[in-house]
């Protein structure tokens, strides 16, 4: 037992409704002392129990180490749930727009809402059943049997008929789903006493006109609109106008259905009908009638109410039938046309005496009248060239052919034997048919002997007679015999095709003509040898014939080849062998090639391609005068540009091959040049004549120093560009250790790193500038970089770049071109005076000055777009001068004529440049005119005399401003001021 003890005031209190009961205890030193069980026995005097000793523990030590007042919770009571009537949960019904502008005036004029509610009860019903006795002559015995049934009574509802929610639903549509109602659960308080639920006096939900309840689910039986109350809904009868148009079921009328709305609406869309109807004529070409004729018949149906079913919107035309037969007797055939809309119809009887009056025989009547009345029968309105009868065509005896027992080659050997010929010179004086009969695609080649028969015909094979459709029989022709043609070394012995010679046979057939040649032929014969020592080898050739491969130069060193001879051929020896094979005469064995004995070799010669800087500090002008500007002090190389040839030359030795070009290696000579060396900056390149050419592998500074070739990325200079070092042009980083004098420029394609200042000179960059002193321009000065410019200041200069510009103090009297941010970050950041024109805006610290100098700042456009705008109108402006001149030019020659039409040529020429050029200036102008996200930015004043610039629209500042930013508002096309948060 816990023995803490607690000494105060005790009480219990219990809420008006008995569902709590807490313990409340005031510590007093002058009061009671309370253990657990005290507390106990002070519970169950008060009625209150259940209390476990666990929590009587921990009530008291709650009460021991309180220092003041502490309330415990003892029990608490369960309260009565209140009940839930069958509620809805709707669907969206959303009103269409049509509908929306008559919906009051609908349901102002609707009667209000007649509510029923469905209540089910079980309803008991007597049936008597009559059940079979045990033998068939007794009666049967009949007993009555009670079953309950659910029957749905329909009560009048007294809810409350306020509209709360309109809605609009279509014949069958689901508006919503009921849930289930749920009936309230009884409470208890903390002495057990029980609390009844309350009750609801109308619990169901009550269905109006038009709604019908399908287990949970509410459906519309009506379209129209869905009134919705507080447990209740109905429905408000309103149907939209309903129309279709269809074919009919023979498919030769266009028929409308129309079921007219509620009279408020507006009429039917006409148009939409005849433009349907003009859809579905069109598949079966018929015609309908115009809107308005449709529109005054929707109309009068919508005015009385009457709905339309199957109204006919096509025309009445009447049906035909016509028969032919084709010129040659073996086809007759038969065309129908079904009638449209109440035209007359073709009946069977009309078509069968048309069929008849041709007499056709034979003539299947079975399968043309199924055929007809199938036509008849289905929806297709013409039945075109219908066969009604075809005759049996005669067949012609079988053509003779040839039978060809020739090794034809493939098609690409063949193509060779046929270009082999046509390149013979002597192909004419061979074969004289090349006249008549010259060489073709499509020829068949193959090489035959003297008296080879290679063809042989086939035996005759008579026709068969045919029948017209009249039942007139047409005799049958005879097979065509083949048709030869023979030319050079070809004979026909009756049935056979044999060859007179040997050679090649050519084979060709078109225009139902066979036709063949031999032609003489025979290749030239190479058969190379080699000494027994492999230093040297000869050839023997025998030779050829017709048009067979004569000895070519070619073959030999081929043929050589193949047998491994590479080397020391000496091909006036191998020309002078075939020339002899090539007269006719045999060639026994002639020597062709040589071995090349080792021989000493050595370094290599250096070969310079890039000319080098003569460290001179001084050039000479075209005229002859002396230039200390542009000085030879280093040499610049481009990336990728060639720098010299490493040439092998004596010294160290050359290797000997004989004629199979096998390696002889040479005695080793001890004077050697060493090659000499390089790093990765340099890119070397093996040439066939065997040199080694060295390229700039990175742009840069050229280094020949110690027998080593190096490509430096950064040049420097010491001191100032000036007279003593003379301009600089250099393709990768430069460094300037002092500064840029006036009257010298800087080129760098890299970035440039200037530590001093740059004065009344020139300072251009493909990377970034960064000037540590600053720019002392003297309206000469100009500074232009592809990426950012960075100095201390700028005065009096022009600085162009891609993109930021970024000036620690103040920026006087500049002319200023950037795509990218003007930012003058320092507390010192004044932009006074000039012209600005950045793309992204500008960041400063004061814009103007206090005497009011003009400074003119444009943002928010692409302003190196205005560069190339210029330069296009110059060119446009040349163009259109040599217009002038060329049609000037025109006029002098209409008089005689002679070389108008060249100059005429050369107009249109300039026409086109001109609409090329102008289209292309319209697109840059069009492009200038795009907005930028951009912002003026002044961090303190800005003053009177500053003139904003964006799309053509000027702010002119009048009374200075702190703390402010200006934007352009591309919607209303001004320049705004906000001020800087």
């Amino acid at each position: 037992m816990d023995r803490a003890v607690a000494v105060g005031k005790l009480e219990i209190l219990v809420d008006e409704g008995g569902f709590l009961a807490s313990l409340v205890f005031t510590p007093d030193r002058s009061g009671a002392e309370w253990n657990t069980e005290k507390i106990g026995r002070y519970l169950l005097d008060n009625r209150l129990s259940g209390v476990t000793p666990a929590r009587l523990n921990g009530i008291i030590r709650s009460f021991a180490s309180g220092s003041g007042r502490v309330v415990e919770v003892l029990a608490r009571g369960v309260p009565a749930q209140a009940p839930r009537p069958e509620e809805a949960e709707w669907s969206a019904l959303e009103v269409p727009p049509e509908a929306e502008a008559v919906r009051i005036a609908a349901l102002s004029s609707s009667p209000p809402p007649r509510l029923e509610r469905i209540r089910v009860e079980k309803v008991a019903v007597e049936r008597i059943v009559r059940k079979p006795s045990a033998f068939p002559f007794l009666q049967q015995k009949e007993e009555k049997v009670v079953e309950y049934v659910k029957r749905e009574i329909r009560e009048p509802s007294a809810l409350d008929p306020s509209v709360l929610r309109v809605g609009y639903a279509r014949k069958g549509e689901r508006l919503g789903i009921l849930g289930a109602p749920r009936p309230g659960k009884p409470g208890r308080t903390i002495f057990g006493k029980a609390i009844p639920a309350e009750s609801l006096d109308e619990a169901l939900f009550a269905l109006g006109d038009g709604l019908a309840r399908e287990g949970n689910a509410l459906t519309a039986q009506v379209a129209g609109f869905v009134r919705i109350g507080r447990q209740w809904a109905d429905m408000v009868p309103f149907a939209f106008h309903a129309w279709e148009v269809r074919l009919s079921a023979n498919g030769g009328t266009v028929l409308v259905d129309f079921s007219p709305g509620n009279p408020r609406l507006p009429p039917p869309d006409a148009p939409a009908i005849h433009a349907k109807a003009v859809e579905l004529s069109a598949e079966k070409d018929l015609h309908v009638l115009s809107e308005p004729e449709i529109a005054a018949l929707l109309a009068e149906a919508v005015r009385t109410g009457t709905a339309l079913s199957g109204r006919s919107l096509s025309p009445d035309m009447a049906g035909t039938v016509e028969t032919a037969v084709a010129e040659n007797r073996m086809r007759a055939t038969m065309s129908l046309r079904k009638a449209r809309g109440h035209g007359a119809w073709v009946d069977i009887k009309a078509i069968g005496a048309a069929v008849g009056a041709l007499k056709l025989k034979p003539l299947d009547a079975d399968r043309i009248r199924k055929d007809i009345n199938a036509f008849l029968a289905s929806d297709q309105l013409d039945l075109v060239d219908y066969v009604l009868s075809e005759g049996v065509p005669p067949e012609p005896g079988k053509d003779r052919t040839i039978a060809w027992s020739a090794a034809f080659l493939p098609p690409e050997d063949a193509a060779k034997i046929m270009k082999k010929l046509a390149d013979f010179p002597g192909a004419k004086d061979l074969l004289p048919s090349l006249e008549v009969w010259p060489l073709s695609d499509g020829t068949k080649v193959a090489f035959v002997a003297s008296t080879q028969e290679f063809g042989k015909l086939s035996s005759p094979v008579p026709g068969r007679n045919g029948r017209d459709v009249f039942g007139t029989e047409v005799p049958a022709q005879k097979g065509k015999e083949p048709v030869i043609m023979a030319y050079e070394n070809v004979g026909q012995v009756v049935e056979s095709v044999k060859s007179s010679a040997d050679g090649v046979l050519f084979y060709g057939f078109s225009g139902g003509i066979h036709r063949l040649r031999v032609a003489p032929h025979r290749d030239a014969v190479i058969e190379p040898s080699a000494s027994p020592d492999s230093m040297s080898a000869s050839v023997s050739i025998k030779p050829g014939s017709g048009f067979g491969d004569p000895a070519t130069v070619e073959g030999v060193l081929r043929d050589l080849k193949s047998v491994g001879i590479v080397h020391g051929i000496d091909e006036a020896a191998v020309a002078n062998a075939v020339m002899s094979a090539n007269a006719g005469n045999p060639v026994p064995g002639a020597v062709v090639a040589s071995g090349k004995q080792p021989v000493p070799a050595g370094g290599v010669r250096i070969e310079w391609i890039m000319k080098t800087a003569s460290g001179a500090a001084v050039t000479l002008r075209p005229d002859g005068s002396a230039d200390f500007r542009n000085q030879d002090r280093f040499t610049d190389a481009p990336s990728g540009a060639p720098i010299l040839d490493l040439v092998p030359s004596g010294g160290k030795g050359e290797d000997g091959r004989d004629v199979f070009g096998r390696v002889l290696k040479p005695d080793r000579d001890p004077a050697i040049v060493p090659l000499p060396s390089w790093n990765e900056s340099i890119r070397s390149e093996a040439l066939p004549d065997g040199r080694t050419r060295l390229f700039a592998a990175i742009a840069g500074e050229l280094r020949f120093d110690k027998n080593s070739v190096a490509v430096i990325l950064l040049h420097g200079i010491k001191g100032d560009v000036g007279p003593k070092s003379g301009n600089v042009r250099f393709s990768g980083a430069v460094k300037v250790g002092g500064s840029v004098l006036s009257g010298y420029c800087v080129y760098s394609g890299g970035d440039v790193q200037i530590d001093g200042s740059v004065e009344a000179a020139l300072v251009s960059a493909d990377g970034a500038v960064r000037i540590a002193e600053g720019i002392k321009g003297g309206k000469r000065g100009v500074v232009r970089a592809r990426h950012t410019i960075d100095a201390a200041f700028a005065e009096q200069a022009r600085l162009l770049a891609v993109e930021d510009i970024r000036i620690r103090n103040a920026c006087l009297l500049c002319d200023v071109k950037t795509n990218g941010h003007l930012n003058l970050s320092g507390e010192r950041g004044a932009l006074i005076g000039g012209t600005v024109r950045a793309k992204k805006g500008v960041d400063v610290h004061a814009l103007g000055s206090e005497n009011g100098v003009r400074t003119l700042v444009s943002f928010g456009q692409d302003f190196l777009l205005v560069d190339q705008i210029e330069g296009e109108e110059r060119e446009i402006e040349k163009l259109k001068t040599l217009m002038i001149q060329t049609e000037r030019r025109m006029t002098e020659l209409e008089s005689t004529g002679k070389g108008l039409a060249a100059v005429r040529s050369d107009k249109l020429k300039i026409l086109k440049l001109i609409e090329k050029r102008t289209f292309r200036l319209f697109n840059m102008r069009e492009k200038l005119e795009e907005h930028f996200p951009s912002e003026i930015r002044v961090r303190g004043t800005v003053y009177q005399g500053v003139i904003l610039e964006s799309h053509g629209r000027t702010l002119e500042i009048v009374g200075s401003r702190h703390k402010v930013v200006f934007i352009f508002d591309p919607h209303n096309g001004h320049i705004q001021e906000k001020p800087l948060t």
